[in-house]
């Protein structure tokens, strides 16, 4: 979240350090999800029916929406840092668990 874009290899070099499945088809759902072709009509309308990342030019980078409100809004920044932080933490008890 320090930076404004992530590359593509950059993102899948700190999945790999972190534990993370990196395969071709994990990587297009995740990217499903974040620009919401992974969901329904009803789901996108209801999530603003607006990627909530997009990756262009071989880069991951926030909607201009989420990118101003973590400028302005310090409230929502500790919100999503909270979100990533506890999946960071439940996919280390998934991992722990799974071996």
């Amino acid at each position: 979240m320090q930076q404004e874009k992530v590359a593509h290899g950059e993102y899948i070099n700190h999945l790999n350090k972190e534990g993370c499945v990196v395969d071709e088809d994990t990587i297009a759902s995740v990217k499903g999800i974040f620009d919401l072709s992974f969901f329904t009509q009803v789901f996108k309308k209801k999530y603003g029916d607006q990627p909530i990342i997009t990756f262009q030019e071989n880069c991951f980078t926030f909607n201009d929406s989420i990118r101003e409100s973590l400028v302005r809004n310090d409230y929502f920044k500790t919100m999503v840092l909270d979100i990533l932080l506890s999946a960071k933490e439940k996919m280390k008890n998934m991992n722990v668990n799974n071996h």
